[in-house]
């Protein structure tokens, strides 16, 4: 019998339940759970740092060993780049402890092999733990002690303490060394045939393999570190509902851009968000939904239109050049002018008396006309324009007054689907320059200057999808293309805001009733709404406060809404856009053969399957971890 035992610890003494990346991925669940991140995540990191250090300590000391404490230093400060409020000292303990406690559960002996090395040690050898690991001899200790075998070991070495390894036989000449003694006295057991048996052999060791069974990761493991642990109710949520009405995964999207909107304004310490337009009121939904769960921020729903601004913004006659309204329209008779200044027929008919000329002509570059001139200088156009403008004004003053918010002091922040931000330019203009007006977008577009329009609030605007000025944030370019979706998904069940009036001494929204919007709604729109809240109720269960993996997801996901299109879709989409209506600008495609319609959109969706062929899954995930390396994931 030798006098002198070395034993390998995990394998050997120590068994696990689970797979050692099993138990590595549980640690990174109890870790996720209490500081919010997604455990897929923490992972990817761990094991990013694991091999980084390995390598990086290979070309600087000749050995591949690393310090687990050092590992989580480098977790810990790509963390504290993404989470405002990180505590990296108390995350550093947090981990440390909860790895012990983790591990610890997953290990129960290898009692035969103990039995033997109890044996060993009646008859009076020495035997001393020799484990390649990157947790300390005081950490082994705890786990020896929790099994209680800690007498049975006069000493225990641990490659990190010594940052030298039994594979490559490093550790064994050290301890050697150290404990002064003969390498023919030593016997090694030890279940690695490379570090445990050759290695030992290689320094003049004999050794003795033994034999125990390694637990596997189950076969769905690495879709569980790519694609986080809810993975399945991912695909679930994503497959439901079928082919009819395919755009409810547009859930996965909307549900970024409110998580995304939620953090910035969260970060920007904002207490009151205004959703405007038609499309704000179901945005509005799905933040309240999101807030509630993450609590905090008051929102609100201003109903306003491009042109209810407008008429509200209106300068006196003498001041004002209606620089908004031609820089959109460059060909128009002074009775639709006339019109959208919200002129009523016996009021235009007492216009066109005094002008004494046909106002049904339509003439390019009307503002630079004599007629025009006339027009300004007419007293009964002056008359009405100027009570007009007051009127509004005031209204629309006591309108803002009645959501209790000090503007002066808080700002506006406002969320829209998104294009140019005209109607945050609107109330810029309104509010005045004492007033931050901050623009929150689905996506923002280049700017056009259009005649002798320029964007006044370029910097305020973000597009939280995507922004055409930057291209940093995550899926950026993938969700471009489908921006007229969230224009049709969005729609409210009214028409647009006409403009206001006070009704017993309380302010009333004046709506459009060219086409009853309401009926339209209720066939082809409400039906996909209530999917999507249906999806995006699930997915804010799903969701991790801090750093989530619904990123990468979504932009996945959104790709193959477009790769997996149906013809029920294209019918769906065809039909939407046929029942849209806007008083200010065109949207959607020209009415004609449904036919040509259903070839274009056959047309698109292969030009967008090809687009999206660039973006492969390991391009997508790769650019956001190194987002979050970087802390740029909300770079916006």
């Amino acid at each position: 019998m030798s006098k002198i035992i070395f034993t390998d610890c995990f394998n050997t003494i120590i068994l696990r339940k689970e797979s050692d990346k099993i138990v590595t991925y549980n640690w990174c669940e109890k870790l996720g759970e209490k500081y919010d991140i997604e455990p897929a995540v923490i992972y990817h990191f761990v094991s990013k740092y694991k091999f980084s250090l390995a390598i990086k300590n290979f070309f600087k000391i000749g050995d591949t060993e690393i310090n687990f404490e050092k590992v989580i230093a480098e977790v810990a400060n790509v963390l504290k780049k993404n989470i405002s409020d990180f505590d990296v000292c108390a995350f550093k303990k947090d981990a440390i402890a909860t790895y012990i406690e983790v591990e610890s559960f997953s290990h129960y002996l290898n009692k035969k092999f103990v039995e033997k090395l109890k044996l060993f040690k009646a008859q009076g050898a020495k035997i001393y733990v020799l484990s390649d690991f990157y947790c300390g001899k005081e950490v082994l200790k705890i786990w020896f002690k929790n099994l209680g075998v800690a007498d049975l070991f006069d000493d225990i070495f641990v490659s990190c303490d010594y940052m030298a390894t039994k594979r490559s036989t490093r550790l064994y000449k050290k301890i050697v060394r150290q404990l002064n003694i003969r390498k023919k006295d030593i016997t090694m057991f030890g279940d690695n045939r490379h570090a445990d048996i050759l290695c030992s052999k290689l320094v003049g060791i004999k050794s003795f393999r033994v034999q125990t069974e390694i637990k596997k990761a189950p076969k769905d493991f690495k879709k569980i570190i790519q694609f986080g642990s809810h993975y399945k109710k991912y695909a679930e949520i994503f497959e439901r509902f079928g082919n009819n009405y395919n755009y409810s995964n547009h859930a996965f999207s909307l549900f970024l851009f409110i998580r995304r909107l939620y953090n910035e304004l969260k970060k920007s310490d904002v207490k009151n968000v205004f959703f405007l337009s038609r499309e704000g009121l179901f945005l509005k939904t799905l933040f309240d939904k999101y807030s509630e769960m993450r609590g905090g921020i008051k929102s609100h729903y201003l109903e306003v239109s491009r042109n209810a601004l407008y008429r509200v913004v209106l300068k006196p006659l003498e001041e004002e050049d209606f620089t908004y309204f031609f820089k959109k329209i460059h060909k128009i008779d002074i009775y639709k002018f006339l019109n959208s200044l919200s002129f009523s027929e016996q009021e235009i008919e007492e216009v066109q008396a005094e002008l004494k000329v046909n106002i049904k002509i339509k003439k390019r570059n009307l503002e630079k006309t004599e007629t025009f001139k006339n027009l300004k200088n007419c007293f009964a156009f002056k008359k009405i324009y100027e009570a007009k403008r007051k009127e509004q004004e005031g209204v629309f003053d006591k309108y803002l007054k009645s959501f209790g918010v000090d503007f002066s002091k808080e700002g506006m922040n406002i969320v829209d689907v998104g294009w140019r931000g005209s109607m945050q330019d609107l109330l810029t203009t309104y509010l005045g320059p004492n007033i931050d007006v901050k623009g929150w977008y689905i996506g923002y577009l280049k700017i056009a200057f259009t005649r002798n329009f320029i964007d006044i609030n370029q910097k305020s605007k973000k597009g939280l999808l995507f922004d055409m000025r930057k291209n940093k944030h995550l899926g950026n370019k993938c969700f471009e293309p489908m921006f007229l979706d969230y224009e049709q998904i969005c729609r409210a069940n009214r028409g647009s805001v006409y403009g206001y009036k006070i009704n017993n001494d309380k302010v009333s929204v004046i709506y459009e009733n060219k086409i009853d919007e309401s009926k339209l709604h209720k066939k082809y729109i409400l039906p996909l709404q209530d999917q999507i809240e249906n999806k995006f109720s699930d997915l804010c269960k799903l969701e991790f406060k801090n750093l989530s993996i619904i990123e990468p997801i979504t932009v996945l996901r959104h790709m193959d809404i477009y790769k997996k299109l149906s013809r029920n879709d294209i019918n769906f989409y065809l039909n939407a856009i046929n029942s849209h209506f806007d008083n200010f600008i065109a949207i959607g495609i020209p009415k004609g053969s449904n036919t040509l319609k259903r070839f274009a959109f056959n047309v698109a969706g292969f030009l967008l399957k090809i687009r999206y062929l660039r973006f492969s899954k390991k391009r997508i995930f790769k650019t956001f971890y190194k987002q979050i390396a970087e802390g740029k994931l909300y770079d916006l």
